[in-house]
């Protein structure tokens, strides 16, 4: 097993619903010996990313092979909430965490394709600004997923200059990316060559290019030999997570691994 893989721990949330229990499942992955990507939105226990409950957190958390979070707030903005994300990333020492656009109140789904807007207002400007700010002052980087190329592209060209700025990266999700296919040829390695310079974190499933299926890689048609071709030629040296959707996600995240590293070496 390769170190350079983590494991959301949405994968078991998905597999065993409201039975699921989440320093289980940290164990589990601990001794197993994976890098873990936390899912904030853990609605079993909600309570457990309570501020009180921090340090007990950590404690679970302290030996992982590689630590990252996932922001809950992914369908709506709330400003509160994301300072407070990245106040537990901090205390956790978890990077990144992993946004999408609308947790920076972009008006689009991490799974559009196009961006229908002329460009960032000063309202808006301010914001990132402001967010930017805190991650830094943390030193927590914040890796925004997918949602449109163009609009991933135009955050990367109106912030670069922001203070802060350096803490903003991007999170490929292949899988998101394979929705694409009337856009790009190989949507997944093109999202990945496009993002190079800033590209930070990875989400990896499959699926056929119709739903996103968080299915173990080779089981649809991302062409997963651009994929790792383009991470080889872009120098990627970020953790890949594993998102994946499975009633037993021990033997999807092991069957993933074997099939990336026989394309990869």
């Amino acid at each position: 097993m390769s170190s350079k893989y983590s494991i959301s721990t949405w994968n078991y949330l998905k597999a065993l619903g409201s039975e699921a229990r989440l320093y289980g499942v940290l164990n589990r992955l601990r001794k197993l010996g994976y890098g873990i990507e936390l899912w904030l939105d853990w609605t079993p226990e909600p309570e457990l990313f309570k501020r009180k409950n921090w340090s007990r957190l950590k404690e679970f958390c302290s030996d992982a092979a590689a630590l990252s979070a996932h922001s809950r707030l992914i369908h709506h903005f709330d400003l509160e909430t994301l300072m407070e994300e990245i106040d537990l990333c901090h205390s956790l020492q978890a990077n990144p965490l992993v946004v999408h656009p609308r947790s920076f109140d972009f008006q689009v789904s991490t799974w559009d394709a196009v961006w229908n807007a002329e460009g960032i207002g000063n309202d808006h400007h301010r914001l990132l600004q402001r967010i930017l700010e805190y991650s830094a002052e943390r030193g927590v980087y914040l890796a925004l997923e997918n949602g449109p190329l163009d609009l991933l592209q135009h955050v990367f060209l109106e912030t670069r200059n922001y203070p802060g700025a350096e803490f903003l990266g991007f999170c490929v999700d292949t899988g998101h990316a394979n929705l694409h296919k009337e856009m790009y040829r190989s949507p997944a390695a093109e999202y990945i060559r496009a993002l190079r310079n800033r590209l930070i974190h990875l989400h990896l499933s499959d699926n056929k290019g119709d739903a996103d299926e968080h299915g173990v890689p080779g089981s649809g048609n991302i062409e997963w030999v651009k994929v790792l071709t383009e991470l080889k030629e872009s120098a990627y040296r970020g953790n890949r997570v594993l998102e994946l959707w499975n009633d037993s996600p021990d033997q999807a995240a092991a069957a993933a691994i074997a099939f990336l590293e026989t394309i990869d070496g």
